[in-house]
This record gives C-alpha cells, sequence and structure tokens, in this order.
C-alpha cells in the first residue's frame, strides 16, 4: 500500500512536471519578442527544472522529470510555431545544432537541484554548480539590471536550496571562479 502510495506520488510528478513544461513554453512563447523575454529566457527555464528536479524521489526521477519540462517546453514552442508563430525555437534561446547540449544542459540542471538535497560537501557543490551556471552570464555582454537579477537569483538558489549560513557562503565562494570556467570553457550559455 504505501508502495504504491509511493509511485503513485511518482506518476504524479511526472505528470506535473510535462504541464509545468508546456505551460511555461506557451507562456514562453507569448512573451517572445519583448522586454520580459530577457528575464523569462533563460532564467524561468533555468528555475522550472532546478524545482522539479529537487522535487523529485530519485537522481533518475529527477533526470526524467527535467527531461518531461524540458520535452513539454519544447512542445509548446512548436505548436506555437505550427499554429503561425515566427520565433520557433528560437524563443526558447536554442538554435537546432545546439539543441541537444541545451536539452542535456537543462536536464543536468534538474539532477543538480536533486543532489543539493545531500548533506554536506556534495550539496554544497551541487548548489555551487547551479549558482556558478547562472554567474556565467555575468561575463555576457547583458544589460546591468540583468547582471544584478543574476546575481540575486544566483543568491537566492543557493539560499533556498541549502541549509545555514557556511552552506551558503562555501557554495558561493566556488560558485563566482565556476562561472567563470563554464563561461570560459563552455561558451554555450542558456542564451544560445
Amino acid at each position: 500500500m504505501a508502495i504504491d502510495r509511493h509511485y503513485q506520488g511518482i506518476v504524479r510528478h511526472m505528470m506535473l512536471s510535462l504541464l509545468v513544461g508546456v505551460l511555461a513554453g506557451l507562456l514562453g512563447s507569448l512573451v517572445s519578442g519583448s522586454l520580459v523575454a530577457l528575464v523569462y529566457n533563460p532564467y524561468v527555464y533555468f528555475l522550472i527544472p532546478l524545482v522539479i528536479g529537487r522535487r523529485a524521489s530519485g537522481v533518475g526521477w529527477s533526470a526524467l522529470a527535467a527531461s518531461l519540462a524540458v520535452i513539454g517546453m519544447l512542445c509548446a514552442q512548436l505548436v506555437v510555431v505550427g499554429f503561425g508563430g515566427t520565433q520557433a525555437l528560437g524563443a526558447l534561446g536554442v538554435q537546432l545544432t545546439v539543441i541537444n547540449i541545451v536539452l542535456i544542459g537543462w536536464i543536468m540542471i534538474g539532477v543538480l537541484g536533486y543532489l543539493t538535497r545531500f548533506p554536506g560537501l556534495r550539496g554544497d557543490l551541487a548548489a555551487a554548480l547551479l549558482a556558478g551556471r547562472l554567474f556565467a552570464d555575468l561575463f555576457l555582454n547583458l544589460p546591468f539590471a540583468i547582471h544584478v537579477l543574476v546575481v540575486a537569483l544566483a543568491v537566492v538558489v543557493v539560499v533556498t536550496v541549502r541549509p545555514g549560513w557556511r552552506s551558503w557562503l562555501r557554495s558561493l565562494a566556488v560558485a563566482l571562479p565556476l562561472g567563470w570556467l563554464l563561461d570560459f570553457f563552455v561558451p554555450i550559455g542558456l542564451t544560445v
């Protein structure tokens, strides 16, 4: 009975992940081309797999749930294109030549979201990788307001997913150099 409830919870989480992805993709297509799109894409698309992955019941489930959310986002964008939308996958910030790398990146955000639940340095490192991915945008030529948003979002992510100020300091201390390394070695950001 308890096992049945556990697996029913997993199925509900998977269905909710897909639904949230579809809704996020539809909303993203509505705001594409506006100033809101600078914030919505990529930062809302970053937070969705993070939250979905963090709420998963295992690391494999977090990868699957994040995959479903990303597939939902892409399907919604394709539906908008099919009904005469003009932005295609550009509204998601991807080009067809790098779509696999971006998809893997979004799925990894979900997995890292789950790994932040681990105690100690493992969880701190997962939070640092997430914040570092955000900090990588500091090295892009973006408006100052976006840089402030990136720093605030990175701090909020770390404070939200890690317990205690020591974990916060460890994660943020590692995140900024990681952001520089991610920008330097992986020039394909969330906004390709």
